[in-house]
């Protein structure tokens, strides 16, 4: 198993990169690594590009990973201050999103891709979209029209 995890210069994104055989520590390996390099650039929401083209998995680890996901745990794909998008043709990937979208395991949405560069743009959209509701915010709090 490789695990890569490293934050874009100058942007609140993560790419973490997973290959080989899958267990349950790696994913939680990789939630804490991102968690560690958001807080150690101040982000306090941070944008998860989680790449597993070449992975395998056991269905026990499967759903121990699932079980986990939906927990809250700081830095999973619960995490409110986490958006999580993915880069896969993998069925254990596909598989994963499928069951975290279903109510018992937290009703997430998770954006599925087949390349870097698309989740990258979702992803710069997405902060586009944030950046314009927190300006509106201010300038509300501010008392001037948006």
């Amino acid at each position: 198993m490789t695990l890569t995890v490293e934050r874009l210069p100058n942007e609140p994104i993560i790419i973490a990169t997973i290959s080989g055989e899958v267990h349950e520590d790696t994913i939680i390996d990789m939630w804490r690594q991102s968690l560690e390099l958001a807080k150690a650039n101040g982000d306090q929401h941070f944008y998860r590009i989680t790449n597993i083209q070449a992975i395998t998995t056991t269905f026990r680890d499967f759903i121990h990973i699932v079980r986990r996901a939906s927990m809250g745990i700081p830095g999973s794909s619960s995490d409110p201050n986490v958006t999580v998008v993915m880069v896969t043709h993998n069925h254990w990937a596909k598989s994963f999103v499928g069951a975290v979208e279903e109510e018992q395991f937290g009703a997430l949405h998770i954006p599925v891709y087949d390349d870097m560069e698309r989740a990258l743009a979702y992803i710069r959209h997405e902060i586009e979209i944030a950046a314009h509701k927190n300006d509106r915010k201010s300038a509300e709090s501010e008392g001037q029209k948006p």
